[in-house]
């Protein structure tokens, strides 16, 4: 498969978010392109979550990376640099805004350039092959408590 998509996937999501909201973020990850703000899961999350992840792609070993991040409106998702793909065998989203703006998911990109577009949805994972061109969708907000804020995760399967 190329993609899954789950919806309500975080069985405790609110607390997920709470905890996001009060995490301490960072702006530039080292070697990173990504725009906007990045704080690391905790311990206690982390690993359920993981699991989690693992078994909604059906793998049965593999290192997954996760950070909560957030991109309020005035970050440009629009450009060329937006659209990329990451190093990761898979790479994905759990969308963390209550009642999101329209077209502010996530899009895939085919070889021909036609887009799919992945509506943003409270507790909806989204996972997809990293290889996949992709770029999140619109931008929001204008603080942490009403951006667009996502868990961020990228697994690489051990081989």
């Amino acid at each position: 498969e190329i993609m899954w998509i789950k919806d309500n996937f975080l069985k405790n999501v609110d607390d997920v978010r709470e905890i996001a909201l009060n995490s301490t973020y960072r702006t530039k990850d080292h070697n990173s392109f990504y725009r906007g703000f990045r704080a690391d899961v905790p311990d206690e999350y982390y690993h359920t979550i993981a699991s989690d992840i693992l078994e909604v792609l059906k793998l049965d070993r593999a290192r997954v990376e996760m950070y909560f991040a957030y991109q309020t409106g005035d970050t440009t998702t629009t450009d060329e640099y937006s659209r990329h793909t990451d190093q990761s065998d898979w790479a994905g989203v759990i969308y963390l805004t209550p009642k999101p703006k329209p077209h502010s998911g996530t899009i895939l990109y085919n070889k021909e350039n036609m887009q799919t577009n992945i509506e943003n949805r409270y507790n909806r994972l989204v996972a997809y092959n990293s290889k996949i061109t992709h770029s999140p969708g619109y931008t929001f907000g204008d603080d942490i408590n009403n951006a667009r804020m996502t868990l961020t995760f990228f697994v690489y399967e051990e081989r």
